[in-house]
């Protein structure tokens, strides 16, 4: 019996001289040689350097199409923050020069774009005291109105005066505030007395007036 427990007592006391710890080891994959580095990626070459610097062309195209877009959404957002609080312009022609002066042709523009034009047709110009020339909306902002109208004398027993024509060449520079409707009236007159010379009387006056756009029920 005691030659049988022998061995048994020697295996357990080799058993707990080993360390709990121990961790099989893999020897499979050699260690890295001392000052050893990381290999570098042969460069591309053939097609698969053609596929690589297509790859590179379309993703920097992506890249400009996706600038561009932004800018389009920014653009859009900035519209859409500023309908709510439209400006509007109402421009009207008004007639003055009295029955000496018939008016023969107008001319607007504004911000340099023809707005509007009429030429005198057996009198229909000249017979309309007013009448509206815009009206719609406008940027909120400086613009420029430019102004040309051709008048002819109207002289009836002084027939001397049905042989002077003038042109006149008027510009106002105005400000359309945010939310609000400006209205100008274009006034083509007379100006000076008795002792004006004829050439030195026709005169173009602008009246501006601005208001409040009303609110939109919701």
């Amino acid at each position: 019996m005691k030659s049988l427990l022998a061995p048994m007592f020697l295996s357990l006391a080799v058993l707990t001289l080993l360390p709990a710890t121990a961790q099989p080891t893999d020897f499979s994959t050699p260690p890295p040689a001392p000052g050893a580095s990381a290999k570098t990626p042969p460069a591309l070459t053939g097609a698969h350097a053609k596929l690589a610097n297509d790859f590179r062309g379309r993703f920097s195209g992506l890249q400009i199409r996706l600038f561009k877009m932004k800018r389009r959404v920014a653009h859009l957002k900035a519209q859409m923050r500023g309908a709510a609080a439209t400006s509007r312009l109402e421009l009207v022609h008004r007639n003055e020069f009295g029955a000496f002066l018939k008016v023969q042709s107008v001319r607007y523009f504004l911000d340099g774009k023809e707005l509007y034009a009429q030429v005198d047709n057996k009198g229909s110009l000249a017979s309309r005291m007013q009448f509206e020339v815009y009206n719609g909306s406008i940027d909120a902002r400086n613009h420029a109105l430019s102004v040309e109208m051709v008048v002819r004398g109207n002289g009836g027993v002084f027939t001397y005066l049905d042989s002077y024509q003038f042109t006149i060449r008027s510009s106002y520079s105005f400000y359309v505030p945010r939310g609000q409707t400006t209205t100008i009236t274009v006034v083509g007159h007379q100006r000076g007395d008795v002792g004006t010379d004829l050439r030195d009387r026709p005169h173009v006056s602008y009246r501006v007036r601005n208001r409040m756009l009303p609110h939109k029920r919701r």
